[in-house]
Parts: structure tokens; sequence; C-alpha cells
């Protein structure tokens, strides 16, 4: 059932001997459970415009280290909920994952500063607000003209 990448990625593991350390789980139907297992999540994807992985990081309090490209950097606040670096700088992120795994008193602030910051921006009705606030925006420039 697995897929090709699924395969391939699996093989890689083994080769590379990281077996005991990293774990494919596939499909996990209460993410809040798995969240409570990580210190922090890290979120390297160049493109992404809307993080829903990183917003629910950030819900179950985990500070997030993540690249500083379309979404993430408008839902992760540089230094107060994570650490933003930028696209192609693989030592940066190698030390922000450092820096948060010994500086357990940081990755804390960073992480009850992200759920503050996703229960303040990122809820259902908060969004929605401002999507209509948008709208009214856009369609009220349309019957100016």
């Amino acid at each position: 059932r697995d897929s090709i990448y699924v395969k391939e990625l699996k093989k890689r593991i083994r080769e590379l001997k990281l077996d005991k350390h990293i774990k494919i789980c596939g499909f996990i139907s209460d993410l809040s459970k798995f969240y409570k297992l990580f210190d922090l999540y890290i979120h390297t994807a160049s493109v992404d415009p809307h993080p829903r992985s990183v917003i629910e990081a950030m819900n179950n309090s985990l500070p997030v280290v993540g690249l500083d490209s379309d979404g993430v950097s408008e839902t992760i606040v540089d230094n107060q909920t994570g650490v933003l670096v930028p696209k192609n700088s693989l030592d940066l992120i190698s030390e922000a994952i450092i820096d948060l795994s010994f500086n357990e008193r940081k990755s804390k602030k960073f992480g009850i500063n992200s759920k503050i910051h996703v229960t303040k921006n990122f809820r259902d009705r908060h969004t929605s607000k401002k999507i209509s606030i948008i709208i009214n925006e856009r369609v009220s420039k349309f019957k100016t003209v």
C-alpha cells in the first residue's frame, strides 16, 4: 500500500542506518497525541501558501523552525513563536534546531507564544472575518467604478 516514494524513503533510512531514530508513521487520526511527542516542529517546504501543519503544531504549543517563505513567514513570528530561516540556509536551520533543542526556556516560551498567536490569529471565526473584510473591500471598489 506504500507509495513508491515511501518505499524509497524507507530504503534510504535503512541504508543510512537511521531506522532506530526515524519512523514513517503513515496516517494518524489524532494528531494532538502525536504533537505531544515533539519538542519542536520543523517545516522545510520552500513553497507553502497556507501551512496548515505549522498552525497545528503551534496550536499544540510547539515552537517552529521554518523557511522564510510564503505563508510560513506570515504564520511564524520570528524569535517569538519560532525561528524563520532564509531559503537554502541549511546551516541556519541546523543552528536554529540546536538552539531550541538545548535552550529549554526559550523553546518553552516560543511554544507558549505559538499557542497564544494561533488562538488570536488563526481560529475559524477570525479567519472568516478577515476574508469577509477583504471581500467587502473588493466589492465596494467595483461599486464605485
